[in-house]
């Protein structure tokens, strides 16, 4: 039986280049057992190159530069890359099966998805649309409230809104303090915490820096839980974890930087029976309203017994420390496992896309 090819593309053009670096590390030394795997970098510039010599994955850009690489040439027909091998030699690769583990924007935003289905490849995750609606936090909340799933209240703007912002009204609406960030950006990049005037301007300021949109919340002291999602047509949903920071929030720095940034705790701790089903049952109705596909994970706040929706990452970290493997691991899934049932629901959704009739018929 043919080995299937995987290939395994991060990197990318966003904040989050270093993150999907690692996660890519994890998921290729697992992968690499059962399946051929080509690791597919995308650099900040948007050029893709196959690495080679692949055995010591690199952690950091500095390593990424010294390991040999050939650009690789996307090709609009069979085989999907082509390579060449020296002037005269043009070496072709064609790929089963597409894994992006591309961080943020234009990797996780629908746009490179876009592309993988134009190029009629199989890729592991959200499709087009719901890869678009979980990366724009503003999109995301509309269509949760049109759900009546409960998420946290906000104020959106547009850099063409800039000049009539009213922090009167953001005040009067949300209260002190806030959390401003960029609408479109993921690690709680571009995010500041607002406790008066001059620090919601200057957290405004801050977030047109990273997006042409940005989103005030109110702050919900409350905790952090975060459930993995994983499915098509019979989705699981594990048992919820939680995320305390030692930090002010849950920061880029908490998150990555600081290696005390931040307790996982799996399970979290101190939920009842009723409470876990409820959480539960939130993170899997927000996942199908978004239109979720393969796996995403949700994060909510618990305040006061609310709970509500917060984010949702459709291509969670997957480092050895990441929230989302980690919640299988305790359900019983090994990264094997899970990184197998994910390959396995791309093929069904392959399939289902394949069945479709692409030419009008009476």
């Amino acid at each position: 039986m043919k080995t299937k090819v995987v290939g395994l593309i991060f990197g990318g053009p966003s904040t989050e280049h270093e993150i999907s670096i690692l996660s890519a590390k994890n998921i290729y030394e697992v992968l690499k057992e059962d399946y051929t795997v080509y690791p597919i970098y995308i650099d900040r510039k948007r050029n893709f190159f196959l690495l080679e010599n692949f055995e010591h994955f690199p952690t950091n850009l500095k390593e990424l530069e010294s390991i040999h690489r050939r650009e690789l040439y996307l090709s609009f027909k069979k085989p999907n890359f082509f390579y060449w091998d020296s002037l005269q030699n043009l070496k072709t690769i064609e790929i089963d099966i597409l894994f992006p583990i591309t961080h943020g924007t234009l990797g996780e935003d629908g746009s490179l998805q876009g592309l993988m289905k134009f190029l009629d490849i199989p890729f592991v995750g959200c499709d087009v649309l719901s890869s678009a609606l979980c990366m724009d936090k503003e999109a995301m909340k509309q269509i949760l409230k049109s759900n009546h799933i409960p998420v946290v209240p906000f104020k959106s703007y547009t850099i063409y809104e800039r000049e009539n912002i009213s922090l009167d009204a953001i005040i009067n609406e949300l209260g002190l303090p806030v959390f401003v960030k960029p609408a479109r950006q993921g690690s709680s990049v571009g995010v500041r915490k607002a406790s008066s005037v001059e620090e919601i301007q200057n957290a405004i300021s801050y977030a047109f820096r990273f997006d042409t949109k940005i989103l005030i919340e109110k702050a919900i002291h409350g905790r952090e839980i975060e459930c993995s999602v994983l499915g098509n047509f019979h989705v699981r949903v594990s048992i919820p974890g939680e995320v305390r920071p030692n930090h002010e929030f849950y920061s880029y720095e908490a998150k990555y930087l600081d290696p005390q940034g931040a307790d996982l705790f799996i399970p979290a701790e101190n939920l009842t029976k009723q409470e876990i089903q409820r959480i539960q049952e939130i993170a899997l109705s927000t996942y199908k309203a978004l239109y979720c596909e393969g796996f995403a994970r949700v994060d909510m706040f618990y305040a006061d017994g609310e709970i509500y929706v917060n984010e949702v990452n459709t291509l969670p970290g997957f480092t050895n420390i990441s929230m989302y493997p980690k919640l299988w691991e305790y359900e019983g899934m090994s990264q094997k496992e899970l990184l197998k049932t994910l390959i396995e629901l791309t093929e069904e959704k392959a399939n289902l896309q394949r069945n479709l009739i692409t030419t009008y018929k009476v």
